[in-house]
């Protein structure tokens, strides 16, 4: 009896035990395989939500303090110049919404409110939307339904404004510094759009959003530009907090070149 032979008489004679480990490899291999397929669609279908959400959004510069809006000019004159390079500047706050029906006033909390002008506007998916202009505002579809509110609609903004020295040391302010902006209702974006889907966190739920024109929501908050006069020579930059960089015309495109920029003053202050 040779080894084949061998082989061959103790597969056969332990048929039983060699289909049952047989079986046990086939499902063990069906299962680890679907695992991973389902991983990879999981994973493709997280990532294109993502980049649904920032269109051709690749960088975002933002933080408590106010820059200069000139700074997004400064940093696009430092790029090398390619197509679809852009950096575009905005503000992005936290707000309350809030509209009234006679007796009845309806709030919603935690709404996304960005101020754009048309270099930011051009970075998002706007579905034909245009810029809202004065005090119009454009919300998407879940805010609108959160306030009861349709186009035409008067709705109101509470954006509590950062405070230059934070509110728990002995020299920071104990009140909220809120400012109650009235708007009127230009547009509801549908749920599918990159308006309502617009998002600069990672979440699986839909955000509740509002967009403002940047020079209207400067004017507001006290952020727009002071020119200099004779009785008040002081001059005060227009300012933002946030800073909206695409690096190339694909979303998800390279990161753009190192720059190096020399900061003012405003760069820092409040």
């Amino acid at each position: 009896m040779n080894r084949f032979q061998l082989v061959l008489r103790s597969v056969s004679h332990h048929w039983r035990t060699n289909l049952a480990v047989l079986l046990g490899v086939v499902a063990g291999t069906a299962v680890i395989g679907g695992a991973l397929i389902v991983g990879d669609s999981v994973r493709a279908s997280l990532v294109k939500m993502t980049l649904d959400r920032l269109g051709r959004i690749d960088h975002v510069l933002s933080g408590p303090r106010f820059l200069r809006e000139e700074l997004a000019d400064d940093l696009n004159k430092k790029m090398i110049s390619e197509k679809g390079e852009q950096i575009a500047p905005a503000i992005v706050m936290v707000a309350g919404l809030q509209a009234k029906w006679g007796k009845t006033t309806r709030r919603a909390g935690q709404v996304n409110v960005y101020g754009f002008d048309e270099r930011a506007w051009s970075l998002i998916e706007t579905s034909g939307f245009e810029l809202p202009t004065g005090n119009g505002v454009v919300l998407n579809a879940r805010s609108a339904e959160a306030v009861g509110a349709k186009v035409g609609d008067e709705v109101t903004l509470w954006i509590e404004l950062p405070s230059a020295v934070p509110r728990d040391t002995l020299l920071g302010k104990k009140d909220n510094d809120s400012q109650e902006i009235t708007l009127k209702v230009s547009g509801i974006s549908p749920e599918q759009s990159g308006l309502s889907r617009l998002g600069l966190h990672p979440t699986q739920a839909l955000p509740l959003n509002a967009f403002v024109d940047l020079h209207f929501l400067q004017e507001r908050l006290g952020l727009e530009e002071v020119k200099p006069t004779r009785r008040d020579p002081i001059v005060k930059a227009a300012r933002v907090n946030a800073l909206l960089a695409t690096s190339s015309g694909e979303p998800g495109g390279v990161s753009p070149p190192s720059l190096e920029v020399e900061p003012k003053s405003e760069d820092t202050g409040g």
